[in-house]
């Protein structure tokens, strides 16, 4: 938490840092260079890096306002089950999902490595697996439990 609101001065290349792209130390030479700025980790909102507890305090209360909102929606219409039933929580998901999608690709939202940021680099091509050693063995399966008159769909 206070790397990503202090701002960290350096990318230190770790498993949880992998999708940051760091230049290769050649490159960098141990000189320190902004990892996550504001732009990249949504939190550059205010004055400064967190902006003040009162800025923090303001984020907490809009979610939780927005959650009591849910959740006294969910109670109005008889409970969760009924929701489920109803399609709410899928019907909100999906509308969540298409207005971040539609945020990403105007460019209001963003998304390191996909829509700023990115890495001139061609990705590297994958192979596709070979499925037919698998395929092989699952047919000879099948028909060893044919021939001893096990039933296969």
């Amino acid at each position: 938490m206070a790397a990503v609101l202090g701002g960290p001065s350096r990318c230190t290349p770790t498993r949880t840092t992998k999708r940051w792209r760091c230049p290769p130390r050649e490159r960098h030479a141990g000189a320190p260079h902004p990892a996550a700025p504001g732009p990249r980790n949504g939190c550059a909102g205010g004055g400064r890096s967190a902006g003040g507890s009162w800025y923090l305090e303001a984020l907490t209360d809009s979610i939780e306002r927005d959650a009591r909102a849910l959740v006294e929606e969910i109670e109005r219409l008889g409970g969760a089950v009924k929701a489920i039933e109803r399609g709410v929580f899928q019907e909100r998901i999906a509308a969540s999902a298409y207005a971040q999608q539609r945020e990403i690709e105007a460019g209001r939202q963003v998304v390191v490595g996909v829509n700023q940021y990115t890495n001139d680099e061609p990705a590297p091509s994958l192979a596709a697996p070979d499925y037919s050693a698998l395929a092989a063995g699952q047919r000879q399966r099948v028909a060893e439990a044919r021939r001893r008159g096990i039933r296969v769909a």
